[in-house]
């Protein structure tokens, strides 16, 4: 500036990111404090932004754009079959944007103007030649404005430009120069090099050599492009020792053989930075995400403030759950479930009037009347007392008002118009102002926003409900969302923020600490895939970098890296089943140090610094196996007072089921789908019979046929059509139960009563807790002063027998020979104080008395049931105990219990080994 008489107002500086320019404001305060007005500090996309907005442009839809394009793709002949099918439409739309960014290029390289490929090439799909025909058969919509909004600003600019480059400068960039040349506007070019000799070492070890036709003529007149020309072989160079110490010092090996392992390291290295040094930058590069993830819930967990630049997928928030719930309420025939998601998003319950409890009991009462359908719904809502049926009907009546706004556009409709229809909706609804204090529901609204009338695109292009539906999914699937940010230069209260975030955006930063969070041959590779798969044959058409250009930028990347780090911790993938194999990079920086690198501490040296408790699991590493912590929760001050037989069956197969049904009260909410399943036609053969005990008595035995079928009829037509499979077999049901009743009355059995609660202490502490054990029992028959106990089954009788064979297995009757054993609800008794029998009674659905029995029940021996009730009561006493005493509640992780537990997903069972299981077993026998 002082060389050519230049002020700070008069000089506008263009550099690689936005996050770039708060470093550069504070380097210019410390620099130049007298220099006087800071430059006008832009990006190349903030520069084409205000472009736009100066001419009252409207910036062009990608989205919008790929619409349109997968639209007409789908009658191409050109386009491979797998591609054509109305069902791949996400598949279309994907292909469309990388086809765009392809005409993007396409426009702005010189070498797009060679003669296309010929018709052989294009349908040569191993080369994906037949996307650069796509391609090639339309232009770019984007970079003519792009490039005319580069040379109108490039005219309007009275004094200089400093353009700042991370790397060999791109089309738009290149654009920029040839436009600032054609109007006098001088231009200081500043590109990051390798600098200082450890740059140039770590350069040739990582055989990123450069080319003078990879550096602006600027630099190679200066010498740097010579100075890169000097190795541009290209052939991997050992360390001299020199640089060899140099490297190690910055550059550390993670410990940790599984992920779990490898996250606290994670955090114990930024720990121990921050202690030492608490104004550090500290960057955490998100190659696995699954990592990034347990590092971000590590660092949640003791309140580090963390800056989220990588982002997640929009889709996965909130608010994108909240427009998927509209979007499937959409169509006219929507159901219950749908409706009842929609209710329970934020700011619908609150705009129909209904609180959280209201939500609740009404989502309860529509399942356990098993309401498929909203005209269902509509009418048994009428027939209730108030005031659950004004519950009822205020929701209803505020979603379909709300839905009218979009039910009413029919047809093919403009994209504007259906956009606009949403948004209405979502006013009604309540969820646009619920959005308003969100942030991903902010972006959200925007990205609806700009697919209005504002673009011409949006009003021309003509689409159905359903595409524009699907459309409206995939771009919300694509779309990043950011959480807003912890400001940089101050952070907050907790500190400065660690910073998350991708390769890429950490380039040209100074980093007191680096970490590589998971780095292997596909996230951190020597060399990057062309889009689209396309070979170097077309990439050269296309003026794409062929592989050998992206292996020099994927390795000059990592370079800068390391080089914009004082210390970089590298953390290898631990192995998967899926593992792509270690990074080359890495492998070839241990080749050129010679020997491996310091180690970083050992598991047991970080531990103490995440402090009591704060370790997640076990940090040993399970030969490589294991993924994922084995789950030990211990919650001894929320273990339920009340326990069920099924309660304690969940705790005797897995600890961890207990917790989570039991302690924690989750439970999976039963889709409202139109079927008829064994369970259901189980329950319908409870009700039958139960009804059937309470009206037979006083009747004539030959009567109760009549009877069974008559309140079987009325049970089957309240179910519908889909039950007509099992209604078929209800005459052979009744007749094989009637012929069992007949023989069990012979016995001199008389039914009792069905589906009677009872419930006893089974241990008090001395503080006064107690521990009840409750259980409803299906039919309770007596004789004399016997008592017996019935549970009625379905299906195959043989697994039942072989639980019944394995002592302590049958949980369900031995509690309820507990039950019946307690002759006063208050007093434990002696399960033996009166005679008492249980057994399962299943039904055969087959009528063939000659070959199959008529019913099968399977029945305690007297003896042994009160010998193993008492095992059994004694046993749940030193279970209650010792849940009380904090005793950890882990998953043991063994089929067949995990088969069909809803709790899978929480316990992480698919991601440890066997091993681990076995040993969660041998601790829970351990237990005092």
């Amino acid at each position: 500036m002082r060389e050519i008489s230049i002020s700070g107002a008069d000089l506008s500086v263009l550099l690689p990111q936005a996050i770039h320019q708060t470093l550069f404001r504070q380097a210019w305060q410390r620099q130049a404090p007298a220099a006087g007005v800071l430059p006008r500090l832009l990006t190349l996309p903030q520069l084409l932004a205000l472009e736009a907005i100066q001419k009252a442009r409207w910036p062009r839809h990608v989205e919008l754009d790929a619409l349109e394009l997968a639209l007409r793709l789908q009658g191409d002949a050109y386009l491979p079959q797998a591609y054509r099918a109305p069902t791949q439409f996400a598949g279309r739309l994907a292909l469309a944007r990388d086809v765009l960014r392809l005409r993007e290029h396409l426009a702005q390289e010189a070498e797009g103007r060679q003669a296309p490929v010929s018709g052989e090439a294009g349908r040569d799909t191993e080369d994906g030649a037949w996307m650069l025909r796509l391609a090639q058969q339309g232009g770019s919509a984007a970079w003519p404005d792009e490039a005319d909004a580069i040379q109108s600003w490039c005219a309007a600019q009275r004094g200089a430009l400093a353009l700042v480059l991370a790397e060999p400068p791109d089309a738009r960039q290149r654009c920029l120069l040839r436009a600032a040349q054609r109007h006098g506007l001088p231009v200081l070019l500043l590109q990051a090099g390798f600098g200082c000799a450890f740059g140039l070492a770590l350069a040739r070890a990582s055989a990123c050599a450069g080319t003078v036709d990879d550096m602006p003529q600027a630099l190679h007149r200066r010498g740097e492009g010579r100075a890169a020309g000097d190795w541009a072989d290209a052939t991997p160079q050992r360390f001299s020792a020199r640089a060899a110490r140099l490297f190690a010092a910055r550059v550390q090996w993670g410990a940790g053989g599984t992920l779990e392992a490898q996250a606290q390291a994670i955090v114990a290295r930024v720990l121990a930075r921050r202690a030492n040094q608490p104004g550090a930058r500290i960057a955490i590069i998100a190659l696995d995400r699954r990592l990034t993830r347990r590092v971000n819930a590590l660092f949640n967990r003791l309140g580090l403030p963390v800056r989220d630049e990588a982002g997640w997928r929009l889709s996965t928030t909130r608010a994108a759950a909240g427009l998927q719930a509209v979007l499937d309420t959409w169509p006219e025939g929507a159901g219950s479930d749908a409706v009842l998601d929609l209710l329970k998003q934020a700011g619908v319950g609150a705009a129909a009037g209904l609180g959280a409890a209201d939500l609740a009991a009404l989502e309860a009462e529509v399942r356990a009347a098993r309401l498929l359908d909203v005209p269902a719904w509509r009418a048994w809502a009428r027939q209730q007392p108030e005031p659950v049926s004004r519950r009822h009907v205020l929701a209803l009546d505020h979603v379909q008002r709300a839905l009218h706004a979009v039910r009413h556009v029919t047809g093919r409709q403009s994209v504007s118009s259906w956009s606009q229809a949403l948004r209405e909706t979502l006013d009604l609804l309540g969820m646009r102002r619920a959005w308003q204090g969100d942030a991903a529901g902010r972006q959200l609204l925007a990205l609806l926003a700009s697919q209005g009338d504002v673009q011409p695109l949006a009003r021309t292009l003509r689409i159905d409900m359903k595409t524009y539906a699907d459309w409206l999914r995939q771009a919300i699937e694509a779309a990043v969302f950011r959480p807003e940010p912890v400001d940089e230069a101050v952070g907050d209260d907790r500190g400065m923020p660690v910073h998350v975030l991708a390769l890429r955006d950490a380039l040209l930063r100074p980093w007191d600490l680096c970490v590589l969070a998971g780095a292997d041959a596909e996230n951190f590779p020597a060399v990057a895939d062309a889009p689209g798969r396309l070979g170097d044959q077309a990439c050269a058409q296309l003026g794409l970098p062929v592989r050998s250009a992206r292996r020099r930028q994927a390795l000059r990347a990592a370079v800068l890296l390391v080089l914009g780090s004082r210390s970089l911790a590298v953390f290898e993938a631990p192995p998967r089943p899926d593992h792509p194999g270690p990074s080359p990079l890495l492998q070839l920086w241990r080749w050129a140090l010679g020997e491996p690198a310091a180690q970083a501490p050992d598991a047991e040296d970080w531990r103490p610094l995440l402090g009591p408790g704060q370790a997640s699991g076990s940090a040993r590493a399970h030969g490589g196996e294991s993924l994922a912590p084995r789950a030990t929760p211990s919650a001894p001050d929320d273990i339920p007072a009340r326990w069920s037989p099924s309660a304690y069956a969940d705790l005797r197969a897995c600890p961890y089921r207990f917790f989570a049904r039991r302690v924690l009260r989750l439970g999976e909410d039963e889709d409202l789908l139109p079927d008829y399943s064994k369970r259901d036609f189980g329950n319908t053969l409870h009700r039958i019979l139960e009804r059937f005990h309470r009206e037979e008595p006083g009747r004539d035995p030959r009567d109760h046929g009549d009877l069974l079928d008559r309140i079987a009829a009325e049970d089957w037509e309240a179910a519908g059509a889909l039950a007509e499979p099992f209604a078929a077999v209800w005459p052979a049901v009744r007749d094989n139960y009637l012929d069992w009743l007949q023989g069990w009355r012979a016995l001199g059995w008389q039914t009792s009563g069905e589906e009677q609660a009872m419930a006893r202490v089974v241990e008090q502490d001395d503080a006064g807790a107690a521990l009840r054990l409750e259980g409803r029992i299906d039919r309770i028959d007596r004789r004399g002063r016997e008592r017996f106990a019935l549970d009625y089954k379905t299906g195959n009788p043989q697994a039942l027998k072989a639980r019944m064979q394995r002592p302590g297995e049958d949980t369900q009757l031995l509690c309820y020979a507990l039950l019946l054993g307690a002759d006063a609800p208050q007093e434990p008794r002696d399960a033996g104080a009166a005679p008492i029998g249980a057994g399962y009674l299943v039904v055969s659905e087959r009528r063939d008395p000659e070959h199959t029995d008529p019913a099968t029940a399977l029945m305690w021996a007297p003896e042994a049931l009160r010998e193993q009730s008492m095992l059994l009561a004694e046993q749940m006493r030193r279970d209650w105990r010792a849940l009380r005493a904090g005793h950890a509640m882990p998953a043991l992780g063994e089929p067949p219990v995990c088969d069909h537990c809803e709790a899978r997903g929480l316990c992480r069972r698919d991601h440890r080994p066997a091993a681990d299981a076995a040993a969660s077993a041998q601790e829970l026998s351990a237990t005092p």
